[in-house]
């Protein structure tokens, strides 16, 4: 199982196989042997199945020196940067001002750096925090191996996406035809992929089973199979494949178009790290100065990134370049950014929220059976206990990845001139003739709230436009009444439904103030009685459609 933080891979071959091509002569100026559009040369379908069990547990082994493995990530830049390099080192940062050294050991298979540090090999696990939600059920079953996650240390920021083919522009276009025909995807299982499709899947209220889900081996063989099986409707891939395969004129597949990627979906793959529970239990002191050692290299990294890519890259046995081109794909995450997503009850993307949201995806899907509660896998006590030396700290206390999409022009048509990425019907309840978000009348409208909220904050440089409905029952009545009262009557209703829209977008300001402050975020309107459902209650309703606006 490979991971989004293999994503760039594709680049360095292709830079590698540039820096040691020969000169040729002028008529021979094209090679059609040479590398394609996609990074992978040849692709498998393979069976679904479940994680492999953890293959045993130990005491781990400690010798007065962090084992840290990481791997083919950008965001392990301000680590390796902080301690000048893998090898342990006195002239390290962890050294110097925290007293202990640092060994990074670069294992790119997730499996074998959970094994690792099931088997006390490795103090430290890295991943993302879906992998972290599949990973900690079997690692809870031992103690002493249970997680303890206590820092973020990016977003991904671009490099995940969905190209899709034909008809398909937004993701609601994945719902079966009307012969019932399942449209086919192509990606990797239990993988960034899979957790960022099935995000998706859920929010635009598709199910997992009305896909026809082809798994590769990893995310490279999908966009393989997309450009070469004509069956296959769209992929899950990374960069730089995600946009080669999607540009026409690279990958001659004229109606290919990159329908949402984490450029948009900016909160929804985090990279973390976590400790042993027993190691956490013993060393808190050696992993309060592991958090500010990383905060630490961010600064470095900030200050001096030409020393920090140029460390990067000789660390991984790399071209160099190679950083410079990774680190468009992750927003590394400051002080302040983590203590909002580890801290914040307010936040709605924060990890509780995004945990949360995580296993209840997996278990809907069939990954998780019992999905490990937040509290049991967080530990916010550093971050608390750092808060004010941070707060004087100009480059930790600001929210640099703050959301701010353009105001849209004015004379534009906000639903003709967006690119959906995403809709659904959201059912908040309420009472006929009501517009405010009443949780006394339904309390499940509390929890609609928030997944508004989380979904809001997790797009967060898209548009939302929070739409209306009403209800037909005077349809009728007052059609019966007359032309003129019928207009009339049809006016208000179109008003009661705009302000229903309005209702839900003052329920998320009063629930989320950080919300106010994203001035052309949020686009509120009322459909009427024009497209109602099935029953008078479920008409009474809004939705949510999550739109990129283009020139």
């Amino acid at each position: 199982m490979k991971t989004h933080l293999l994503k760039n891979l594709a680049f360095v071959l292709g830079l590698a196989l540039a820096l040691s091509a020969p000169v040729v002569a002028q008529d021979d100026l094209e090679d059609s042997s040479g590398p394609g559009i996609t990074t992978a040369e040849t692709y498998e379908y393979v069976p679904s199945e479940t994680l492999p069990p953890v293959e045993g547990t130990s005491n781990y082994k400690w010798e007065g020196t962090v084992v840290f493995p990481i791997n083919l990530w950008v965001g392990w830049a301000p680590i390796i940067m902080a301690n000048g390099g893998l090898e342990p080192s006195e002239e390290s940062v962890f050294f110097q001002k925290y007293g202990f050294k640092v060994k990074l050991v670069i294992v790119d298979d997730p499996i074998k750096a959970r094994d690792g540090f099931a088997a006390g090999e490795y103090h430290i696990l890295w991943g993302t925090l879906d992998m972290m939600a599949l990973f900690a059920p079997q690692l809870a079953q031992d103690s002493r191996t249970s997680l303890r996650i206590f820092q973020q240390v990016d977003w991904s920021n671009g490099g995940d996406g969905v190209v899709a083919r034909g008809d398909i522009n937004s993701i609601n276009d994945l719902r079966p035809d009307a012969d019932g025909n399942l449209k086919s995807v192509a990606l990797a299982e239990s993988s960034p992929s899979h957790y960022f499709l099935l995000n998706l899947l859920y929010y635009a209220g598709i199910s997992p089973d009305e896909v026809n889900m082809m798994f590769t081996g990893d995310a490279f063989q999908a966009a393989k199979a997309f450009v070469s099986d004509d069956q296959v409707d769209a992929c899950v891939s990374w960069a730089p494949d995600i946009y080669t395969i999607s540009d026409p004129e690279q990958s001659g597949i004229a109606d290919a178009k990159l329908i949402a990627s984490t450029a948009q979906a900016k909160r929804i793959i985090a990279d973390v790290w976590a400790a042993r529970a027993d190691f956490a239990r013993d060393h808190r002191d050696i992993l309060k100065g592991l958090v500010q050692g990383i905060f630490d290299g961010m600064s470095l990294c900030k200050e001096d990134w030409e020393s920090a890519a140029a460390l990067f890259d000789a660390s991984f046995g790399l071209p160099e370049g190679v950083a410079n081109e990774m680190a468009l794909d992750a927003h590394l995450t400051n002080f302040t950014e983590n203590f909002d997503f580890f801290c914040d009850r307010n936040n709605p993307s924060n990890f509780e929220s995004t945990w949360d949201n995580i296993n209840n995806i997996y278990h809907l899907a069939g990954y998780i059976a019992e999905p490990v509660p937040f509290d049991q896998v967080v530990d916010n006590t550093i971050l608390m206990d750092l808060r004010e030396a941070y707060t004087a700290d100009a480059a930790h206390n600001t929210d640099e990845y703050a959301n701010a999409p353009p105001a849209p022009k004015l004379n534009r048509n906000i639903e003709e001139d967006g690119q959906e990425i995403v809709s659904r019907a959201v059912y908040l309840h309420f009472a006929a003739n009501k517009f405010n978000v009443d949780y006394d009348y339904d309390p499940a409208n509390e929890q609609v709230v928030k997944e508004i909220a989380l979904m809001a904050d997790q797009f967060g440089d898209a548009v939302i436009v929070i739409t209306g409905h009403a209800d037909r029952s005077k349809y009728d009545e007052a059609m019966a009444v007359g032309e003129a009262y019928f207009k009339s009557h049809a006016a208000r209703v179109k008003r009661l439904s705009e302000n229903r829209a309005r209702g839900v977008l003052s329920a998320l300001y009063e629930k989320y103030p950080k919300f106010k402050d994203q001035e052309g975020k949020f686009f509120t309107n009322g459909s009427g009685w024009d497209e109602p459902l099935d029953t008078d209650a479920k008409s009474r309703r809004v939705e949510i459609q999550i739109l990129t606006m283009e020139e």
